[in-house]
């Protein structure tokens, strides 16, 4: 049986449009939704996508949806894909993989991982 790698997270999904004007008419632009560990309110997801489109770019956030899920992973895929980090969440030299690199926000926020040598099924999960 291959070793799993099993964590839940607390996610909060935000859903947004950006809106412009096109013909004199008002254009929204479904845009791919954002996801941050943690519970984010409308709040911080407002101050969260304003930084990342800049100033000026109007948008309307559509959802802000917050989850706990479980998620596993095989510990070869794992390992595969993932960047070696140092305790401070730097990576570690020569570890950077040109593809599949887990996103830093993902790395640096994981806390503990607990590795299983079984599979999750739904008598075992436990509470969250």
């Amino acid at each position: 049986m291959a070793t799993k790698i099993t964590k839940n997270f607390t996610l909060t999904t935000i859903k947004y449009s950006v809106v412009t004007m096109k013909n004199g008419e008002v254009v929204t632009r479904k845009m791919p939704d954002k996801h941050f560990t943690g519970t984010v309110d409308e709040k911080k997801a407002y101050r969260a996508i304003t930084k990342e489109l800049g100033p000026g770019v109007a948008f309307v956030i559509t959802a802000v949806e917050t989850s706990i899920d479980r998620y596993e992973i095989d510990l070869d895929t794992f390992i595969n894909n993932a960047v070696k980090v140092n305790e401070d969440g730097s990576p570690i030299e020569g570890s950077t993989k040109s593809s599949g690199d887990i996103q830093e926000d993902v790395v640096t926020s994981c806390g503990e991982i607990t590795v299983s040598t079984s599979y999750a099924s739904s008598s075992n999960l436990g509470s969250y």
